[in-house]
């Protein structure tokens, strides 16, 4: 085999695999869009230091205050399906890298309900981040919160 077809084959590779790893990336930690809403019978104030102190301890986002009692939590990615695409089209993908981002966000609000306190969580983010701030905001919000 030629130097040539041996460097064929190795792009080849190199495309299956980063192919690969973008799709299983995908499969495991899909963005999901994210709409709940929480209920304590903990006061307002309470409820919301708890919160902020969640989300403060949170890594690798941009956590910020909006409002008094209303935060975003913002990060930017890069899709699977860009990293490849930047790879087939080499050197001209490239660009892809810089260009092929996207924001995604949670806005979450506390504020008085009907029922008690209510904390409204929603956006689109990936769902492994999702699952984790609601079952850690959940836990530190004090007076047993209910899902409604």
């Amino acid at each position: 085999m030629t130097a040539v077809g041996l460097l064929g084959w190795a792009v080849v590779a190199l495309l299956a695999t980063a192919l690969l790893l973008a799709t299983a990336l995908a499969i495991t930690n899909p963005v999901v869009d994210v709409a709940d809403e929480l209920t304590s019978a903990a006061p307002v104030a309470e409820a919301d230091a708890d919160v902020s102190r969640v989300l403060v301890a949170v890594r690798r986002v941009d956590v910020r205050t909006v409002l008094p009692g209303t935060y975003t939590v913002s990060y930017r990615r890069r899709p699977g399906w860009v990293v490849v695409l930047a790879i087939l089209t080499f050197p001209l993908g490239l660009l892809l890298l810089f260009l092929g981002r996207e924001t995604l966000s949670l806005t979450i609000s506390v504020a008085d309900g009907p029922h008690g306190t209510r904390i409204r969580v929603f956006g689109r983010v990936h769902r492994q981040l999702a699952e984790t701030l609601g079952a850690t905001i959940q836990a530190e919000v004090s007076g047993s919160p209910s899902h409604t």
